[in-house]
């Protein structure tokens, strides 16, 4: 899992209607953006399919955001993605596809997020700083536990 701490900006060239896809196996965090209140990082990407992201630790406050963490003073930029089939794993456990934490940012723009779960909360995004859910996004078949119906959890 590579630790985003400069500005990056990542642009999928798969084709017209294709997105470049990146995919965690069932076994990686795919991206975490900034280390800490004096590292910070930002990160926009473009066009990808992030993927069967996973993140697991019984006991940890880290096991948030298995595809995209964005910690505190960091900031996202997302267009054009879809997140799907992304699980944060643990008693702790948020996010399944997104973790904003506090003082982080996210901007996310016509972008799609399907099936995603969280055991404890928010299956598709959890967030204690600024998630912006901008046009065109959809979120579709997200779940925490064994809810089905929440998709976005925000203030954990």
């Amino acid at each position: 899992m590579p630790v985003i701490l400069r500005k990056l900006t990542i642009r999928g060239g798969c084709g017209l209607d294709s997105k470049c896809k990146l995919d965690g196996r069932g076994v990686h965090k795919l991206f975490v953006v900034g280390a800490s209140d004096r590292v910070r990082g930002s990160l926009r990407v473009e066009m990808l399919h992030l993927t069967n992201a996973y993140t697991y630790d019984k006991f940890s406050m880290d096991v948030r955001g298995a595809a995209l963490q964005v910690r505190a003073n960091a900031t996202a930029e997302v267009v054009q993605c879809i997140f799907s089939h992304n699980h944060a794993a643990g008693n702790l456990a948020a996010g399944g596809a997104l973790d904003v934490r506090e003082e982080g940012a996210a901007y996310v723009t016509d972008s799609h997020f399907t099936d995603n779960h969280a055991d404890k909360a928010g299956g598709a995004v959890v967030a204690s700083g600024v998630v912006e859910v901008r046009d065109g996004c959809t979120f579709d078949g997200n779940f925490q536990g064994t809810n089905f119906k929440v998709q976005l959890v925000a203030a954990l």
